[in-house]
């Protein structure tokens, strides 16, 4: 995906109109639309704007994870996450499941042993090499994430590999698509944190012919959740009342 389709992807997601992006981040309403359609190519600094104004990182927009962000919010972590993950500094390992996806309750994060053999962690009382050890996350949404990420990389390194075994335009085809999900789901993985769960922008009339399921369980959930809450208002509303009426309890 290039530039234009990542901003017009995060654009929708968030529910924002071209001519509300525009207002929120001071471009010219036609400036977004060339943007959108590939005919302009923002600048950097236009590019953070964007960013900024549909709450994702710069990463998300541009496309290129070899940049220097600030690490604090939960997007931005997953970020360098995903950069690490690229470069092969860190891998993700775990028991994998009938669908070849890593069960996220026995997944871990090791440091790549070329590069862990060089360290060691301490702490006051132990020290252990770092090749002998492995991370953990005390948030479990990062797990579930790159449980689902490390199964969209795969199968399109594996589709990769294929087409230069067996090269065909029907492989070539099955590449595209493979790495147009992947793309995709990297942008959702920094997009749902920020939306988690009910501020979610989807339309069911206007974004109905999307597929949660493309990209797996964690975010079909989170999507799943949202659709019910817009075809039934009348039973958020019930939810809100018997809240009140327990007192809040």
């Amino acid at each position: 995906m290039d530039i234009g389709e990542r901003i017009k992807f995060c654009r929708k997601h968030r529910g924002m109109t071209q001519d509300r992006l525009a207002e929120e981040t001071g471009i010219h309403p036609v400036s977004i639309r060339k943007y959108e359609t590939g005919k302009m190519v923002p600048k950097p600094e236009q590019i953070e704007r964007i960013a900024k104004a549909l709450n994702v990182t710069y990463s998300a927009i541009s496309g290129d994870y070899d940049v220097v962000f600030p690490v604090g919010r939960f997007p931005e972590v997953i970020s360098l996450l995903m950069m690490l993950f690229h470069s092969g500094i860190i891998t993700i390992e775990g028991e994998k499941n009938g669908e070849q996806k890593i069960e996220p309750s026995t997944a871990k994060m090791k440091v790549n042993p070329s590069i862990a053999r060089f360290f060691n962690v301490e702490s006051p009382n132990a020290k252990i090499a770092l090749e002998q050890g492995w991370l953990t996350a005390n948030d479990p949404r990062i797990m579930n994430f790159f449980s689902e990420y490390e199964a969209v990389v795969s199968a399109y390194e594996q589709a990769v590999r294929e087409g230069k075994e067996h090269p065909s335009e029907e492989q070539e085809q099955v590449i595209q698509q493979r790495k147009q999900k992947m793309e995709k789901t990297q942008m959702l993985m920094q997009l749902k944190p920020l939306v988690l769960p009910m501020d979610f922008d989807y339309d069911i009339e206007t974004d109905g012919d999307y597929d949660p399921e493309d990209y797996g369980p964690v975010f079909a959930e989170m999507l799943e959740e949202k659709r019910k809450r817009q075809r039934n208002p009348e039973e958020k509303k019930r939810e809100e009342y018997d809240v009140k009426s327990d007192g809040g309890n």
